[in-house]
Parts: structure tokens; sequence; C-alpha cells
């Protein structure tokens, strides 16, 4: 199967997070843990638009050590633990001091289904 190429780090300094969101859907994320890579297809996002959307963590300009990440450069991952037991994925976009981030909702998986299986205890 032909994954396709690297994205360039501007793919995620587009200034419209929604964009992003829906240029995220089809990609492959991939990660590789303790030798095993497993990736899937990205299936279902949804956008959050920094300090102005009530929904986001940076929402009216909040800052913590938790999402500090979110006003980095597009680009980089925002991963944190939900309800102490589902971890979530969001992919930052936009520039530096924006917040904007990308929830990764869902993923096909397409290498490593019986590991990511095992990690979630199915």
């Amino acid at each position: 199967m032909d994954y396709g190429s690297r994205l360039p780090s501007s793919f995620f300094l587009h200034p419209d997070v929604v964009h992003l969101a829906r240029h995220l859907l089809g990609k492959f994320l991939f990660c590789q843990t303790e030798g095993i890579c497993t990736g899937g297809r990205i299936v279902e996002t949804e956008a959050y638009k920094g300090t102005g959307d009530r929904g986001c963590h940076a929402y009216n300009g909040r800052r913590t050590p938790r999402n500090e990440v979110m006003y980095h450069t597009g680009g980089v991952a925002y991963v944190y633990i939900c309800y102490g037991m589902h971890t979530l994925c969001n992919v930052v976009s936009n520039v530096a001091g924006k917040a904007d981030a990308v929830l990764l909702r869902g993923l096909a998986p397409c290498l490593g289904e019986a590991a990511m299986r095992f990690r979630r205890q199915l």
C-alpha cells in the first residue's frame, strides 16, 4: 500500500483550522512504540479554533502546563488523557500563539492492528 510522503511543515500552518481538519482526512498517521510500528488512515477529525472556541482547551487565552503545546507552531502533537481513560491526539495548527488544533477522532488501522488491539486491551 502506498502511504504517500511525509507532509511538509507548511501544511500545518494554514490559518483556517477547519480547512486543515478537512485536508487531514485520508492522510496516514504512524507511530513506533517499543519497536512496533502501527498506523492508519485518518477518517474523522474535529477542528478547535483557539482562544475563541469554547470547546478548545485554550478558550479565552487559557494557558496551563497541559495545553501549552497548543501555542506552539503548527505540526506538533498535543496528546492528553481525557476522563482518566482515553488518550486523545490533536495536531496543532497555524502559527505560534494561535492555539488552533485538530483532534484526530478516528483512524482506520492499516498497519499493526493486532498491536493496537493489545494496547487497548481489546
